[in-house]
């Protein structure tokens, strides 16, 4: 009997593709209640499934139940966590030797979810932060004043030094710069003897906002929206399918003061969803 050939790859993406359908049901009916505070739908979560899946395949995250698991901190935590804010929390435990693989599993699941709270609990702080920051007429608004914004609400997340928010904020400047094809900003770096000699001169180092003086209006514009954006919804948001709305509002609305006003409703809505939930768990 003549038979067809098999392709063994070919059946391990329906495999995967079965098993994806699966858990895109299982986290829209387990964590129905956590996809309005992330801001996102049960619709988004195929897409999100997907691409959370294909990071945790490239991580070498394959099998069951560590897959499930990067999928899972992906949606607790952003698509792309393993580079950003929460990695040097995150990797220590799923790298810990002599823990048994289902409880490092298990325990860098509920840390990530003490994140995802903690996040959460000052998040309505960090949007007000933005929400004045977008009050400002769109052709006033000064990079100092994205800087200030920036470190204000970083401070709420917890990053507590002034060189672990100045390394964020280039993290995120450079992937913004990036969207706009413009190249990255090249700042000087200060000697201990240098600072201190800028201070008794002049009282005050240099801002990293200085360096960003050379662009356009609506240029900045974007960079604060994204670097705040990135800081509150994970460095890759906008490639992120949990988040096709703002991704909709973002590219209908690419004049500075519609962007403004779009940002301004869509962050007092989650704002609002934030706070309810708040309020009913007291």
């Amino acid at each position: 009997m003549m038979l067809n050939a098999i392709d063994l790859d070919s059946m391990a993406r329906v495999a995967r593709k079965q098993s994806d359908i699966r858990l895109s049901r299982y986290l829209c009916d387990t964590l129905a209640p956590l996809l309005p505070r992330l801001p996102s739908t049960p619709q988004c979560l195929p897409a999100f499934v997907d691409a959370a899946g294909k990071e945790a395949i490239a991580a070498g995250y394959s099998d069951g139940r560590q897959y499930n698991t990067h999928v899972t901190l992906s949606l607790l935590l952003g698509l792309g966590w393993q580079n950003d804010i929460h990695q040097a929390t995150l990797n220590p435990i799923l790298t810990a030797a002599g823990l048994p693989e289902p409880t490092r599993l298990n325990l860098v699941v509920n840390t990530a979810i003490t994140l995802r709270q903690q996040t959460e609990r000052v998040m309505p702080q960090a949007h007000q932060i933005f929400i004045t920051l977008l009050s400002i007429n769109p052709g006033a608004l000064q990079a100092q004043n994205i800087w200030r914004a920036f470190e204000q609400s970083a401070l709420l997340y917890g990053i507590n030094t002034p060189q672990r928010i100045q390394a964020l904020f280039e993290t995120y400047e450079a992937d913004a710069l990036g969207q706009l094809a413009l190249p990255p900003v090249k700042r000087r770096t200060y000697s201990a003897y240098e600072q201190l000699g800028i201070r008794q001169m002049t009282g005050n180092m240099p801002l990293p906002s200085d360096d960003l003086q050379h662009l356009q209006q609506h240029q900045l514009i974007y960079l604060g929206c994204h670097v705040l954006l990135a800081l509150s919804f994970g460095r890759f948001f906008y490639c992120n399918p949990l988040f096709s709305g703002l991704h909709d509002g973002l590219r209908r609305d690419a004049e500075p003061r519609q962007l403004c006003h779009f940002l301004l409703q869509f962050l007092q809505q989650h704002q609002r969803v934030l706070m309810e939930e708040t309020s009913n768990d007291n």
